[in-house]
């Protein structure tokens, strides 16, 4: 669920994570689907190149300054996450700071993102308290996506215990299957 999060929020927010990481405003260029190349790009040719080299540096945001997290608004999410000795005042920050954005998507899908972080490092009545938009985090594309895999996750794990009752009810493995696939 967190790395669904992560990468909507990066998706959705590409310009300020980029600011953060890079240190510096980036202007992106969008491009058009007819500018696309019509043949698909092979992952598998990438990694057959000579000399290419990767480097990836690992970010802790539990060493990262608070007051970073709080200024840009595609990172408040993860301002309770950040080197902040008050979580509780953090998350309280970032309700005011989303409060702020004018555009009622973007709100809703900060306000959802930052109930699901805040939630690893906050009891779940604080951050009920502090992120108190229940009708604007259920607008959030974030909240429907994560429904949409709890709702999965659900199906997935009633299948399972159905097919689990009917092989100790003595059904073979070849009827299970094609009732539970």
């Amino acid at each position: 669920m967190f790395d669904n999060l992560c990468k909507f929020l990066v998706e959705s927010f590409t310009s300020d994570f980029a600011t953060w990481l890079l240190g510096e405003e980036i202007a992106f260029t969008e491009l058009s689907p007819q500018e696309l190349s019509l043949e698909p790009i092979r992952a598998g040719a990438i990694f057959s190149l000579e000399e290419t080299f990767h480097r990836f540096e690992v970010i802790r945001l539990w060493e990262q300054p608070t007051e970073i997290f709080l200024r840009i608004p595609g990172l408040l999410p993860f301002a309770v996450l950040s080197n902040t000795d008050d979580k509780v005042n953090t998350l309280r920050q970032v309700a005011t700071a989303i409060d702020q954005i004018p555009d009622r998507e973007t709100q809703s899908n900060l306000i959802a993102s930052s109930f699901i972080l805040a939630g690893l490092v906050l009891e779940k009545e604080v951050v009920q308290r502090l992120l108190r938009s229940d009708d604007i985090m259920r607008k959030s594309s974030t909240y429907h996506l994560l429904a949409e895999e709890i709702e999965q996750e659900v199906r997935e794990e009633n299948t399972r215990l159905i097919a689990v009752n009917m092989l100790k009810e003595g059904l073979s493995m070849e009827i299970v299957a094609k009732v539970t696939i």
